[in-house]
């Protein structure tokens, strides 16, 4: 089974997952089998800071979720 990598960007606006596998760890290709975003509300930062810690943990919650229903793996 090849290796999976996730990667995971909090946003100000958004919580954006990406779920790939490694097809060549030497040229370094991933093929992306599983994304999602889900929206913020803007109270959840405020100037790059996470300043509602469980409106965050929601919106990755839900991003991981689909990402995983995307990739038929879990994260």
């Amino acid at each position: 089974m090849k290796p999976t990598v996730v990667a995971i960007d909090l946003g100000s606006c958004f919580v954006r997952v990406v779920v790939g596998i490694i097809e060549d760890e030497e040229r370094g290709r991933i093929n992306v089998i599983g994304r999602s975003y889900s929206n913020l509300h803007q109270s959840s930062t405020q100037a790059g800071n996470i300043v509602n810690l469980e409106k965050m943990r929601m919106a990755l919650k839900k991003a991981v979720e689909e990402a995983e229903l995307m990739a038929d793996v879990e994260v």
